[in-house]
């Protein structure tokens, strides 16, 4: 599969390191398809991206995923989808970082910079 060549963004992993070592919850998801689940979670493995759960829940499955989350359990998806930026809801803030495919929405938080998102995490 051509996505297990890809390396990551270096300082997106960095951050995600950070927020596991500073106890946050992390969920990695993803909207590839579910029969990518294994491969992605070896090449989370190979490049040492740590997480609390791994979801690989193929297109538009992170709805169900969020679902649960609200103003007494919020939660943080960051997601450059464009599409996700509708997932913006009390108790569930999108932070997408700013690229030309996104224009972020109501609700959404766009950062220029992975250390932007460090910051705003206390990391």
């Amino acid at each position: 599969q051509v996505c297990a060549n890809l390396a990551p963004d270096t300082i997106a992993a960095s951050v995600v390191r950070k927020a596991v070592k500073a106890g946050y919850d992390v969920t990695i998801a993803t909207e590839r398809h579910p029969a990518l689940h294994d491969l992605t979670a070896a090449w989370l493995a190979y490049w040492d991206i740590p997480y609390g759960a791994l979801e690989v829940v193929g297109p538009g499955g992170k709805d169900a995923l969020l679902e649960p989350y609200g103003k007494g359990d919020p939660c943080l998806l960051v997601d450059d989808s464009p599409l996700n930026a509708r997932l913006a809801q009390p108790g569930t803030d999108v932070w997408q970082p700013a690229r030309p495919y996104n224009d972020g929405g109501d609700g959404v938080t766009r950062f220029g910079d992975w250390r932007d998102l460090k910051k705003a995490l206390g990391l």
